[in-house]
C-alpha cells in the first residue's frame, strides 16, 4: 500500500494494481483487484478524506493462499497501521 497526503477537503481516490509477476493470468490478477476493491468498500466510511491511496498484491504471495477473508483482515490493518482509519 501506498499512501499519498493530499489537501483535506479532497475526496480519497484509491487505485489497485496486481502485476503480471503476481500472475501472467488476466482473470487472476483482475479476481484480487476486485476482492481488494471489495475490502476496500467496508471501510471506506470509516477513512478519512484527504488521501490518496494505492493497494497493490506482493507477487510473492502464494495465489492459492489468497482469499476475500485475509484480503479484507489486510487492507484493515493496512488502513490502521497508517492511521487512517
Amino acid at each position: 500500500m501506498k499512501v499519498i497526503p493530499i489537501e483535506k477537503d479532497k475526496p480519497i481516490r484509491f487505485g489497485f494494481g496486481a502485476s503480471v509477476k503476481y500472475s501472467k493470468k488476466a482473470v487472476e490478477r483482475n479476481k484480487a483487484k476486485r476482492w481488494m476493491r471489495e475490502a476496500v468498500r467496508a471501510e471506506i466510511k470509516n477513512i478519512n478524506s484527504g488521501w490518496n491511496i494505492i493497494f497493490f498484491v506482493n507477487p510473492k504471495f502464494p495465489k492459492r493462499k489468497i482469499t476475500l477473508d485475509l484480503i479484507q483482515e489486510k487492507t484493515k490493518s493496512l488502513l490502521k497501521k497508517a492511521k487512517i482509519l
